[in-house]
């Protein structure tokens, strides 16, 4: 899933099989979600292995696997407008074809900051991981090598907007169920091991130089590792135990989300997560998780979750894909937080400003995020916040957004 910071339109790329095809199609939402069309669907008899999409400039790149003589050796993109989403009929790319079996591809772009350029990862059966990138028009692509030879499955990747040194983060699991994160600069790539006895699906979020990497452990549950130093040094935790298909966002200034689903008989539950970036151990807390699904949920197949275009400027909005149970459908739902809605209960009300003046007078936890506190808009949590929303509720005052 992804949006467009123009027209604000939102795109889905799914991959699915309707007997005897396999099929991946794109959708688009232009309202923020409530209603979606299906602008484009290919049908092959083959299977493919995996798609991956991704906005940049005025498209929306979708990459696939592919086959040549019967076996999936072909990493191929085709493009859509971010107008109306419908496929660029001039535009078809063979971004490479090394003779190998591609495993798993992610497709990710720099939009959140330079707006002009789109990567193409990719997990090969040979355990290596290759890295293409081509400008906004996705005509020449470059290779560069990452030199790591040990990747196996559960691959992402992530743009780290306004990013100090490191810029480009891909999180994978080894042969060997380690957990590797792998970071891109200038100079190169550096690739490391961050947990041991990892299951099938990592994924990476950035934003300043915070990384935040969930993965999959063998209970079955969900471990995440945190870096606020650019990955230098790392802080661990657990999401959920008998969980599983973490996916991470970092984007746009809104802090960590994840999503996750759990068994629990039906309705099996996807619960959304969230968290300010921090500074340091110990200086951000994660909120109450919370439900959002409303009939069951496929437990165990991957979920997404992305920032998206808030319905108000003052707020931050997120959007989840997920797979609903019986029948197997592609479902999306939409979580947005309201300045002034320090507590996270969906209302401004009296609670809101006790939460706000006890966190400010007697230490007690900070609002999660911090800046759903921030009533009045100036980017700070102090007194004025707490008196913007008691005006708003008892004197008829502004209400607590920009």
């Amino acid at each position: 899933m992804d949006f467009h910071d123009g027209t604000e339109n939102l795109f889905v790329a799914l991959k699915y099989y309707e007997l005897p095809y396999w099929c991946f199609s794109v959708n688009i939402s232009m309202d923020g979600g409530q209603t979606w069309s299906e602008t484009y669907t290919r049908f092959v008899l083959s299977p493919i292995n995996d798609i991956s999409a991704a906005v940049v400039s005025s498209y929306l790149y979708l990459g696939y696997t592919a086959n040549v003589s019967g076996v999936q050796t072909s990493a191929r993109m085709r493009r859509f407008s971010v107008t109306d989403g419908n496929l660029d009929a001039t535009y078809y790319q063979e971004v490479f074809d090394n003779g190998v079996v591609i495993d798993e591809i992610a497709v990710m772009t720099n939009a959140d900051q330079s707006d002009n350029r789109v990567y193409y990862f990719a997990i090969l059966a040979d355990g290596s991981l290759v890295y293409y990138w081509a400008d906004q028009e996705g005509e020449s692509w470059q290779q560069i090598a990452t030199g790591i030879g040990n990747a196996d499955h559960g691959l992402d990747a992530c743009w780290n907007q306004d990013w100090t040194q490191w810029y480009l983060w891909v999180s994978f699991v080894a042969a060997d169920s380690q957990l590797h994160v792998a970071r891109k600069s200038s100079g190169g790539w550096e690739d490391r091991v961050l947990y041991s006895n990892v299951r099938d699906i990592t994924s990476v979020g950035a934003y300043q130089d915070r990384i935040l990497v969930a993965y999959e452990i063998l209970d079955p549950g969900i471990g995440y590792q945190i870096s606020y130093d650019e990955g230098d040094s790392w802080f661990q935790g657990m999401v959920a135990y008998h969980s599983y298909a973490p996916h991470v966002t970092g984007r746009k200034g809104g802090g960590f989300a994840v999503v996750y689903n759990q068994e629990v008989g039906e309705p099996d539950f996807c619960w959304f997560w969230q968290r300010d970036y921090g500074t340091g151990s110990g200086t951000a807390y994660w909120s109450d998780p919370e439900t959002f699904n409303e009939v069951d949920v496929f437990t165990g197949t991957p979920m997404t979750v992305e920032w998206i275009p808030p319905l108000d400027p003052a707020c931050h909005a997120y959007g989840s894909i997920w797979i609903s149970g019986d029948p197997d459908n592609a479902c999306f739902d939409r979580i947005d937080r309201l300045p002034g809605d320090a507590n996270g209960d969906g209302i401004v009300d009296l609670g809101d400003v006790i939460l706000v003046l006890n966190y400010l007078f007697k230490e007690a936890p900070a609002p999660i995020p911090l800046w759903t506190a921030d009533a009045n808009c100036d980017e700070l949590v102090d007194l004025g916040d707490a008196i913007r929303l008691l005006n708003y509720l008892f004197k008829e005052g502004d209400p607590p957004w920009c």
